[in-house]
């Protein structure tokens, strides 16, 4: 199984998403990142746009199922992403699917913003994880 990584104390949680696919685009990785909402989703899709004016992050919102391509996948159907090297979560539960996720991406992180309701989202995500099995890696990004 993969590892999961929690990175709590982010100040903002979709920007800090974004410069984890600007540095998983500069190691060459393949990365997905995974929503429980479509709102959410479309609020990275235009940050990624607009975050830095001097870069550009290849993604496209995955739709259909095993979707693939060299640009980053957005999605809020585990269906639709099919594996790669890392998985960021940016959800506000644990995704029903996590194991299955897992097996698909060795690495996983979970963003947890500094400030509530986010905060309190994420701790109960964290017992939620243990409950599931998974322990999970804090990384305090303050």
């Amino acid at each position: 199984m993969s590892e999961l990584a929690i990175h709590t104390n982010v100040v903002n949680r979709e920007r800090y998403a974004c410069l984890v696919l600007k540095k998983a685009q500069r190691l060459g990785m393949k990365a997905a990142v995974f929503f429980d909402n479509e709102n959410d989703m479309d609020q990275l899709d235009n940050l990624l746009w607009t975050f830095e004016p001097s870069s550009f992050i290849p993604h496209s919102i995955a739709r259909t199922a095993g979707a693939t391509g060299n640009a980053y996948l957005l999605s809020d159907n585990p269906e639709h992403i099919g594996s790669g090297d890392l998985l960021v979560l940016l959800t506000h539960n644990v995704p029903p699917a996590i194991h299955d996720l897992m097996q698909r991406f060795p690495k996983v992180i979970d963003i947890v913003p500094k400030e509530d309701p986010g905060l309190t989202e994420g701790r109960r995500r964290f017992v939620a994880y243990k409950r599931n099995g998974i322990t999970p890696v804090v990384h305090n990004r303050q």
